[in-house]
């Protein structure tokens, strides 16, 4: 089932290498990227201001104990127009959350497990 989830997420990423990207967890992906970072929720932090192309994040937003608080590091990190790739088990009030910051271009649910691709918003 892990291997499916994995391979669900990173079909939706394009083929196209990104220059930086931070992994949230830690998987072996195959992304080609110039940088790969990980961090967990509480690496996120410690990251500078809008500094990925993309975050990819595979079942882990719904595990951390403040997922608003998630976004908003997410979002922080990211460079203007970033992509954030994930896939977690889904509830109503992430994707109201996932919506205040970003651009949501695709998102999917498959067995229990929902799949998005979004760009950063700029705050206003």
């Amino acid at each position: 089932m892990k291997k499916k989830i994995i391979e669900n997420t990173l079909s939706s990423i394009p083929a196209n290498t990104f220059k930086k990207v931070l992994l949230v967890p830690e998987y072996k992906t195959g992304i080609a990227a110039d940088e790969i970072r990980t961090a967990d929720e509480t690496g996120l932090a410690s990251e500078g201001d809008c500094t990925y192309d993309a975050v990819i994040s595979i079942n882990a937003l719904h595990k951390f104990e403040n997922s608003k608080k998630a976004l908003c590091e997410i979002h922080r990190v990211l460079k203007s127009g970033g992509s954030f790739f994930a896939c977690l088990k889904p509830y109503d009030s992430f994707r109201t959350e996932l919506k205040e910051l970003f651009d949501v271009n695709s998102y999917r649910t498959d067995g229990g497990w929902a799949y998005f691709e979004a760009q950063k918003k700029e705050r206003m």
